[in-house]
């Protein structure tokens, strides 16, 4: 899992899928080898550490105040690719600008070292799962640094 440096880089890919996320996740852990779990940002004291990337993004994907349960899931990687943290969300959230909840599915890999996958043969191997519709790379959307962390 990453330290915490002064900046990170980011890539962050839209996809379209009709599938629920934990099937969306089982095809993308089978397919390309990749470790995701299930975190649950509902819990009081979450497994992870608090440098982890989905507890970055808790305020954006969960209000306690408004509790519902497929809110509070995710799926983190931070094992697949070196010094590199994934996590895939659901990007419902009405805290999510409009251009983004496009997309039902957000994947977003950080990096401090700038060792991120390759964008173009990341792309094109989401696109060819069966369970998705279109992926397309949205890192370079207007604000998208400021709403995610």
């Amino acid at each position: 899992m990453l330290e915490e440096p002064a900046e990170y880089q980011q890539l962050i890919i839209g996809i379209a899928s009709d599938e629920p996320i934990f099937k969306l996740c089982w095809e993308m852990n089978e397919s390309h080898g990749w470790g995701l779990k299930k975190i649950d940002l509902a819990l009081d004291e979450p497994a992870q550490s608090t440098h982890s990337l989905a507890e970055k993004i808790r305020p954006l994907l969960f209000n306690p105040d408004n509790f519902q349960n497929d809110v509070s899931v995710c799926y983190e990687d931070h094992d697949s690719f070196p010094r590199v943290d994934m996590v895939l969300f659901e990007a419902f959230s009405q805290k999510i600008p409009k251009e983004i909840r496009a997309f039902r599915y957000i994947l977003l890999f950080r990096s401090d070292e700038g060792s991120l996958p390759e964008t173009v043969s990341l792309i094109q191997k989401l696109n060819a799962l069966s369970f998705v519709i279109s992926a397309i790379d949205i890192t370079h959307l207007k604000n998208i640094k400021q709403i995610l962390p």
